[in-house]
């Protein structure tokens, strides 16, 4: 079983690239979700975390 584990968003949509990028069985999604200290807004933040929500939604094996 392949796991990918993705920490510390912090707002950034990097997490689309690793998951395009790679095949795995399970992917974990923990902590830092937000972040004041980068230049993404309050709305960017927020947008990519609804994101992150939509995918698991849509992959729950994953």
């Amino acid at each position: 079983m392949k796991l990918i584990a993705l920490g510390d968003t912090h707002g950034r949509t990097d997490w689309k690239r690793i998951v395009s990028d790679n095949e795995f069985d399970k992917l974990v999604l923990v902590g830092d979700y937000f972040d004041a200290k980068e230049d993404i807004t309050a709305e960017q933040q927020m947008d990519n975390f609804r994101e992150l929500l939509s995918y698991k939604q849509a992959n729950r094996g994953a």
